[in-house]
């Protein structure tokens, strides 16, 4: 029971000028997937070159010449994890017509105590790093090798059908914290201090390194491991690349060691941000404290065992969504919460009082996880709102765009929902009606809103978009499929 519960821690027709839009997704059966695509090669904490690879997943079936780009980076605490554990979210954004990549990184960190141990668990030291610098140095790592694999592909886009202004990222727990490196560690005043050149540390003890999986296959030619620069945020991997842009990113539970939205360089594009995460989380938290707080305090409180020490403090998905709004970065974000908090006790008080997420509850039902309360779907919809965002939309006045490309109808075609973005600075009237002139949808957007429609009951058909900005009189009409 023990083991389990430290494995936790490891989506009218009336006159005027007609525009029809082309779907940028579409639903396909498929997919055709190449495994072990090696993606370059690097050097690990241990100093050692490693060899890294991915998983390709392609869609089988579509009219598209080029589809979005979707990387995922599962999660293990930095040190464990494999991109087996994400197989299904791939497969399932392939037969959504994306080209997902499932990518494996640099693992592990260097520890040098051998006496941690919880209850018998043998791998319960392994959580124990050097130091906090370890932490921040893995992480490191693992962003210069997603951004690595990014450029492969999109270096190879003719070949694997991929549309570089199209990219997506999504990570789970550590990988949430790589994703959202990868996405906004863009300048060079942003690297950690920890990622430079830091004093070497001892070699650990074999008794140690039998019971770490990331110690596995390594050998050691001295007493000590260096610890050299790490180099640039970008590491080396298909170095310099061509032009991308990252359209939205996907956290899960992850979070941020420092505020990486708070430098951008002129004329990057604002990723949209999605996130998923639990107030009742004991390993990343919520808001801000050490990694894996919640979880120390329950194997201390509730089993006898120590605190698990040089953990840094890290951000995690609330504050994050704060930053934005307190700060006004103006980034697109949706969050996913769940806000009832660790209660910091270690069973349910039989036979009245119940607590939910206790620390014996979150053997089974751990709130560091997909397990309750998420929905792949609703990041599929969110991902799928971000193609009709025009880019730099954020960055420059609305008047400057186009009328005919300020108002977006999508996708097209649509099945479950239907999506209006105005990205005028005015606000607008819109109608959408079927061929018949039936009124289906009906409303005001205001200046920069979205609006989301459920449509999985409209009947199979062609319907039309009716725009008119409420000051000019101006307007556009746009058709759309309904395709199931």
């Amino acid at each position: 029971m023990k083991k389990k519960l430290f494995t936790i821690a490891c989506n009218f027709i009336l006159s005027c000028a007609p525009a029809f839009a082309q779907s940028p997704f579409e639903p396909l059966f498929g997919p055709v997937v190449l495994n072990n695509l090696a993606y370059g090669k690097a050097l690990d904490y241990n100093n050692r070159e490693v060899e890294l690879t991915l998983d390709l997943y392609m869609p089988a079936v579509g009219r598209q010449s080029r589809f979005p780009l979707l990387i995922l980076v599962h999660g293990g605490g930095f040190i464990a994890g494999n991109r087996v554990e994400m197989q299904g979210i791939a497969n399932y954004f392939a037969t959504q017509g994306y080209v997902v990549a499932n990518v494996s990184y640099r693992l592990g960190f260097i520890n040098i105590r051998t006496d941690k141990t919880c209850n018998g668990f043998p791998a319960y030291a392994c959580g124990f790093a050097a130091d906090s610098a370890e932490w921040v140095r893995a992480w490191y790592r693992g962003v210069q090798d997603i951004k690595g694999a990014i450029r492969y592909l999109v270096n190879r886009a003719e070949i694997f059908k991929i549309n570089p202004e199209q990219v997506f990222l999504l990570g789970e727990s550590a990988g949430g914290f790589i994703v959202y490196g990868a996405a906004f560690l863009d300048t060079d005043e942003e690297k950690p201090v920890f990622a430079n050149k830091l004093p070497a540390l001892p070699v650990p003890e074999g008794s140690l390194r039998s019971k770490c999986s990331h110690y596995s296959g390594q050998t050691f030619s001295s007493d000590s491991i260096q610890r050299p620069d790490l180099g640039s945020i970008e590491g080396d991997i298909e170095w310099p690349g061509q032009p991308y842009t990252i359209r939205g990113v996907a956290n899960l539970y992850g979070g941020m060691f420092f505020d990486l939205l708070e430098r951008k360089p002129t004329g990057k594009y604002k990723s949209a941000i999605y996130q998923f995460h639990r107030a009742c989380d004991i390993v990343v938290p919520y808001e801000y404290n050490r990694i894996y707080f919640g979880f120390s305090w329950c194997v201390a409180n509730c089993w006898g065992c120590e605190y698990i020490f040089n953990t840094p403090h890290v951000f995690g998905s609330k504050r994050i969504s704060d930053w934005n709004q307190q700060k006004g970065y103006g980034h697109n974000f949706r969050n996913d919460f769940s806000v009832l908090p660790v209660p910091y006790v270690c069973i349910d008080l039989p036979p009245f009082i119940v607590v939910p997420h206790n620390c014996a509850a979150q053997i089974n039902e751990p709130c560091h996880s997909t397990q309750v309360g998420f929905d792949i779907r609703r990041v599929k919809e969110f991902f799928h709102q971000q193609f009709f965002a025009p880019e730099g939309i954020s960055d420059r006045a609305a008047e400057d765009a186009h009328w005919a490309e300020a108002i977006v109808l999508g996708p097209n075609p649509f099945s479950e929902a239907l999506y209006v973005q105005n990205n005028t600075s005015l606000e607008v009237r819109y109608w959408v009606v079927d061929v018949q002139g039936r009124i289906f949808l009906e409303g005001i957007a205001l200046a920069g809103e979205q609006t989301t429609t459920p449509a999985h009951t409209w009947p199979r058909g062609v319907y039309f978009l009716r725009v008119q900005e409420l000051q000019s009189g101006r307007c556009r009409i746009s058709k759309v499929i309904k395709s199931e």
